[in-house]
């Protein structure tokens, strides 16, 4: 997998955008609970990531 963005944590263990191959991304972030006011579906799950981890990303 090949690092998109990343904030300057020095770890495995922040939030981190990922690029898994040409169809597919994968976001790590923090649990964002209660976002929606309703459960998500089953397999699903809602993460919070810095909007500064979003700036001059190019896919």
């Amino acid at each position: 997998m090949e690092v998109i963005a990343s904030s300057n944590c020095g770890g495995k263990n922040c939030p981190t955008i990922y690029r898994k191959d040409a169809e597919t991304i994968i976001v790590q972030g923090y649990i964002a609970e209660n976002l929606f006011g309703e459960p998500l579906p089953d397999g699903e799950q809602a993460v919070a990531i810095p909007v500064s981890l979003l700036s001059g990303l190019k896919l």
